[in-house]
């Protein structure tokens, strides 16, 4: 679960505002290295919208499964592996 852009935007910049690492993190209640992490995503990006997730296949891809299975109907588990 990630945090709101809103509740990072205001971390940041009461940040900007003067005040130290600790003193955010102890008011927000958030890591310094998650704080430092949405600074230089700020600086980069200039914004504070969360990371889109790419995820891709890391055994199996599911449509190479599926052809494989139309093929081979019969197929056992270990064959299909």
């Amino acid at each position: 679960m990630s945090y709101a852009t809103q509740y990072r935007k205001r971390t940041i910049e009461y940040r900007m505002e003067g005040h130290t690492l600790e003193d955010t993190s102890k008011t927000f209640k958030v890591s310094i290295p998650t704080i430092l992490d949405w600074e230089k995503q700020y600086k980069e990006t200039r914004h504070l919208e969360k990371k889109v997730l790419v995820r891709s296949h890391k055994k199996l891809d599911p449509d190479k499964l599926k052809a494989y299975l139309s093929k081979h109907p019969d197929a056992y588990q270990t064959e299909v592996a």
